[in-house]
């Protein structure tokens, strides 16, 4: 519906990167407010790398890469203490993508340990609207399924493993015009910086252990919806690794 309000493709996909403009500077901005200059300059390079993706063609009807960019914003919002934006940009993230539901979960369960009943009361009701939302949705779609029209011969319970978790992990920025076996290192060493990102952290594991199980090989586009997290991650891993390789010098000297 969004997509249709605009007069060309090349409008809405203007729009979108709009959008992921905005994500990306509110990536910077928490990034230079919590580690000066370089952190931020290194944080704005890693998210232009995945972001990138805005400008496949007709990268505007690919709602993965718009959940993904939404759930930037939320993630930088939270980071910025701007809650109540993080929590909207979170429910038209699962309004866009039902996939987000990952993403929410963890944005409930961390207001929950936070006692944020206000937020918490908020999610409910955003939680609920969406429920009657997507009831509408799926009534709408059956009304044109007709009688020779059959289900697809293939679901999405595949438990496609660690191949599948790879194949999304490689649809990030211009990680997909390089070899395939590049996604596993930069997937790992992204979440070795997410440790201390908890909501960023939680999320991506999540993800990637849904789609241990769920996605047929040409979803692998779902990976959209966490790869700018990862990013976040690249920048934080080279001081986790320096604090393990510290923390274990002691251990090696007894």
């Amino acid at each position: 519906t969004l997509v249709a309000a605009f007069p060309t493709l090349e409008a809405a996909q203007l729009f979108l990167a709009l959008v992921t403009v905005l994500a990306w500077l509110m990536g910077i901005a928490w990034a230079y407010r919590s580690g000066g200059i370089r952190r931020a300059m290194a944080v704005g390079l890693a998210l232009a790398l995945s972001l990138v993706s805005i400008a496949v063609y007709r990268a505007e009807l690919s709602f993965e890469l718009f959940a993904g960019t939404l759930i930037l914003i939320s993630f930088s919002a939270y980071l910025l203490q701007w809650r109540w934006l993080g929590l909207a940009a979170a429910v038209l993230a699962l309004f866009t993508r039902e996939l987000a539901a990952v993403y929410v979960l963890v944005c409930v369960l961390l207001a929950l340990r936070d006692r944020r009943w206000g937020e918490l009361g908020a999610w409910a009701a955003a939680l609920a609207a969406f429920a009657v939302f997507y009831a509408w949705h799926a009534a709408q779609a059956m009304a044109q399924v007709g009688p020779l029209d059959h289900p697809a011969a293939v679901g999405w319970l595949q438990f496609g493993g660690l191949d599948f978790v790879l194949r999304t992990a490689a649809f990030n920025g211009v990680l997909l015009v390089l070899p395939y076996w590049v996604a596993a290192p930069v997937l790992v060493l992204g979440l070795t910086g997410l440790a201390g990102l908890p909501r960023a952290g939680l999320s991506v594991v999540l993800y990637l252990l849904v789609f241990l199980v769920f996605g047929r090989a040409e979803n692998a586009y779902w990976g959209a919806l966490y790869a700018p997290l990862v990013a976040f991650g690249l920048v934080w891993a080279a001081p986790v690794l320096v604090r393990l390789v510290q923390t274990a010098r002691p251990r090696r000297s007894s």
